[in-house]
């Protein structure tokens, strides 16, 4: 199933099935290129490479994404809500 993609391709294939596997969320394409050993404009140059093939699926969720692996459809996990806490608006002291 792999084996005519190329190199980035297939290291981004079996880190995405290994996140997915444990549920784990989805890194940015800098954490994913650290950890495949390319840069980020491969990373998502390998992105539409196993979109294309139908090996994934992406859904954006918030400013993350989800990645399903296809022919297993174990997903990447949600990233838990990041709660904001805004500063008072109150005069500070001269």
């Amino acid at each position: 199933m792999t084996g005519e993609l190329s190199g980035a391709s297939q290291r981004l294939y079996r880190t995405l099935s290994a996140l997915a596997d444990a549920g784990t969320p989805c890194p940015t394409n800098d954490d994913l290129g650290e950890q495949v050993g390319c840069d980020p404009r491969a990373v998502a140059r390998a992105f539409l490479e196993l979109r294309d093939r139908d090996l994934i699926s992406v859904e954006p969720v918030r400013n993350r994404r989800r990645v399903t692996i296809t022919s297993t459809g174990q997903t990447t996990g949600i990233v838990a809500p990041v709660k904001r806490v805004r500063a008072s608006r109150r005069a500070v002291p001269a």
